[in-house]
């Protein structure tokens, strides 16, 4: 078992467990924090970990519901972490201008007209970070909603966007400068990373066989801090949260109360979210 997940484990009613809750800390470059508490067998973990894997490249998974809904949590979380990274203030809608006649694009070929549009973009406006994810409506078409930190001028991000989708008037652009109480830049950036994170599900859970490896989303390149990971004395999820709570200097109590923290299902854990200037928010579940 590596070394830095020794500790005090929970009683198990399994001789071979090492079951323990575990703190994971996800820190942001603009402030504040997600922290998620799992109860985790670390032998087991540890085990995996020391195990020999085969050279070559991952097989591929074929899908499936359940997959989608793994595969689907997991990327909603790293893109909601990539919209607090880069302190999101706004939120955009690239459409296209299309009907049923004309057809719709596909996602191969909205991904390529995004790419032009980034190209003439830059050379335009210059560059900016974003997150990008495409959302595609019920008679087929799509239309991208995209997360920036910077203010950017709507007529030329709209000419830029002409040009890409071939000529003016073939789609349309908007942005949306989101509203929080306060003004806080950090919690606006955490309402627009729970706002556009929920397409990413949709994205999974519509296509769950369809695609299931392909990138659901497009960024530019965002690097997050490495995640911090604490092995916690807590024999119960009471005793974790009071942990949780001194060693980040939590208001857990006052969270619990604005059900700004949600707990697991059958005492595996919760999760939380610390903004800097509000404390917490409301789960992205």
């Amino acid at each position: 078992m590596p070394d830095e997940w020794a500790g005090p484990t929970k009683i198990s009613p399994h001789a071979d467990a090492c079951s323990n809750y575990v703190a994971t800390v996800q820190r942001f470059g603009p402030g504040g924090f997600e922290v998620t508490v799992k109860d985790l067998d670390l032998a087991k973990l540890g085990r995996m970990q020391q195990a020999a894997r085969k050279a070559g490249k991952r097989e591929q998974r074929t899908g499936g519901v359940e997959d989608a809904y793994r595969a689907a949590a997991r990327a909603r979380a790293v893109l909601r972490h990539k919209v607090r990274e880069i302190g999101a203030q706004y939120l955009w809608t690239f459409t296209f201008r299309e009907t049923e006649e004309t057809g719709f694009r596909t996602l191969a070929e909205v991904a390529e007209v995004w790419a032009r549009f980034q190209r003439m973009a830059q050379r335009m406006i210059g560059r900016f970070d974003y997150v990008a994810v495409p959302e595609k409506h019920k008679k087929g078409n799509y239309h991208l909603h995209v997360a920036i930190r910077t203010r950017l001028n709507v007529n030329q991000v709209r000419a830029a966007w002409w040009s890409a989708c071939g000529g003016r008037g073939q789609g349309n652009v908007d942005a949306r400068w989101i509203k929080v109480p306060g003004g806080q830049p950090t919690k606006r950036a955490d309402r627009v990373a729970r706002y556009i994170s929920k397409y990413i599900a949709k994205s999974f859970l519509e296509q769950a066989d369809a695609n299931f490896n392909k990138k659901r989303y497009w960024a530019t390149k965002i690097e997050l801090s490495a995640k911090d990971r604490v092995v916690l004395r807590a024999q119960t999820v009471a005793e974790a949260l009071a942990e949780v709570s001194g060693v980040f200097g939590l208001n857990v109590a006052a969270m619990m109360g604005e059900r700004q923290i949600f707990v697991f299902p059958g005492g595996g854990g919760f999760w939380c979210n610390y903004i800097p200037e509000d404390q917490g928010a409301d789960p992205p579940f």
